[in-house]
């Protein structure tokens, strides 16, 4: 027999889970009825450039404790999600609802051109910003 078998995995920070216990099965966030609640649940990660270029009032050009010391040096800089001890996270105001698999109104926006998947290294930043931050996500 041959076939193709595919494995979903979600994960979510456990104060999350100990504060929506419903966001444990995808019984509870299944349905357009969630759609809502998702969305104010779980944000977009912002990169650290688009951060200082969209959000910051003046471009990251002074420390700010919270979220960015400095602006980024580099592109490789700017594409971050997360830099220990430089940039702490932060998250948009929405997220792009929609993914198809058990009715679950969320999807996936990140820059991967095929997907709008995350590599790997992206998705241990936006882990790493969302613990700094205690800001919900969905891996």
């Amino acid at each position: 027999a041959s076939g193709y078998n595919e494995k979903h995995n979600w994960y979510i920070p456990k104060s999350l889970a100990k504060e929506n216990p419903m966001l444990l099965s995808y019984f509870g966030i299944g349905g357009e009825d969630k759609r809502q609640m998702m969305a104010e649940i779980f944000k977009r990660p912002t990169t650290w450039g688009d951060y200082c270029q969209f959000v910051s009032a003046d471009n990251c050009s002074t420390s700010s404790v919270d979220t960015a010391v400095r602006a980024p040096i580099d592109e490789n800089e700017a594409e971050k999600y997360f830099v220990e001890g430089l940039f702490t996270g932060n998250w948009g105001n929405y997220a792009v609802p929609v993914i198809h698999y058990f009715d679950i109104a969320v999807a996936s926006d990140g820059p991967g051109q095929a997907n709008g998947s995350y590599g790997y290294s992206a998705m241990l930043e936006i882990w790493a910003a969302a613990n700094a931050t205690k800001s919900p996500v969905l891996m």
